[in-house]
């Protein structure tokens, strides 16, 4: 199977060389790639909900036991 290629110049379809983005142009569109400082503030209650603090309580020592198996795991 073969292949032609052309090569077609910018004069011939009529571009200037301001129309054509070089690689090292980039666009602004889209999000950023990194996240900007996020600020987290509690909201204090005169009643917590002690479910949903003992859910959260127990999620972060499960995670917690997660990541230190995985230390002995890899080490």
């Amino acid at each position: 199977m073969e292949v032609l290629t052309t090569e077609i110049s910018k004069e011939k379809i009529g571009l200037s060389s301001s129309d054509m983005k070089t690689p090292k142009q980039k666009s602004n569109r889209g999000r950023k790639a990194e996240s900007g400082n996020v600020r987290l503030e509690p909201i204090f209650c005169e009643e917590p909900d002690i479910e949903k603090l003992g859910r959260a309580l127990i999620a972060m020592a499960v995670h917690a036991v997660n990541v230190e198996m995985e230390d002995k795991q890899k080490g």
